[in-house]
């Protein structure tokens, strides 16, 4: 792979990254800020959020993978922990990678059905149920992308090797 696909691909890479991470803040605090608002306002920030994960949120998360993926095709060698200068970073980050697409994927149907049920007319007590796990996950998505964020920027500081 030429030096200008690789760069390509880490722009794409970077850019997914940060526009998946940037969907899931704006989709926290719509669910956070509909627990404030009445029931129509809140089914609005409630639609809002669950579509700024299904369309933004998740495409941005497999940019970033696919982007990934075709940076590691490019340097195999970075999967080895001895040969990459930083040890094992890059196995604990694609575990957190996997974690951050179950999660993302998981926040997503519980969205979905916090709208679906909403609009179904469910009670209010269930409504709230439901927006509450939106909200959890919401913060385990974020706390991931912080973690995933850190250990790519502090590898070095972390697991040794020159910077």
């Amino acid at each position: 792979m030429s030096a200008g696909l690789i760069a390509v691909a880490r722009w794409v890479h970077f850019v997914g990254f940060a526009v998946a991470f940037g969907a899931s803040v704006a989709a926290l605090f719509a669910h956070r800020s509909a627990r404030k608002e009445a029931a129509p306002d809140k089914s609005g920030l409630e639609v809002a959020a669950a579509s700024a994960i299904t369309s933004v949120e998740l495409p941005g998360l497999f940019l970033a993978l696919f982007a990934g993926i075709a940076l590691i095709a490019a340097f195999p060698a970075a999967l080895d922990p001895k040969s990459s200068g930083a040890g094992p970073w890059l196995h604990i980050k694609l575990a957190f990678v996997l974690a951050l697409l179950g999660a993302s994927h998981v926040r997503m149907f519980r969205a979905r059905r916090l709208t679906r049920e909403r609009k179904a007319g469910a009670s209010e007590a269930e409504c709230e149920q439901l927006a509450s796990a939106a909200r959890t996950l919401g913060a385990v998505d974020v706390c991931l992308f912080v973690v995933i964020i850190a250990l790519a920027t502090m590898r070095f500081v972390l697991f040794g090797g020159a910077a």
